[in-house]
């Protein structure tokens, strides 16, 4: 049986990074791939890029996501993002972050 895999996920305001660590802690693949906000000085971004991100990111690790035993995931916050009923966004996400 191979060793586990710990994938960690960060979905930042300017890029979505993922690492992949083994059970003695050593990094075993890292990729991300860049989120940009909606224009210069703007502090929106589609939430449903996010997504796409992270999707990104995980096959440019090259990994076997199969092994993963455990997933931490920190994010943006205090972002706002407006939903409907059905918890689709309505609207861009507005970010916590300042505009440029």
């Amino acid at each position: 049986m191979p060793s586990p895999l710990y994938l960690g996920i960060d979905v930042g305001t300017s890029a979505t990074r993922v690492s992949l660590v083994g059970e003695t802690g050593a990094q075993m693949a890292s990729a991300d791939y860049p989120t940009a906000r909606d224009g210069a000085g703007h502090v929106e971004q589609d939430p449903v890029a996010w997504s796409g991100a992270l999707a990104t990111a995980l096959r440019r690790t090259g990994a076997d996501l199969r092994g993963v035993t455990a997933v931490g995931l920190c994010g943006q916050t205090p972002t706002l993002v407006p939903v409907d009923a059905a918890g689709v966004p309505v609207r861009p996400a507005l970010t916590w972050c300042p505009p440029a």
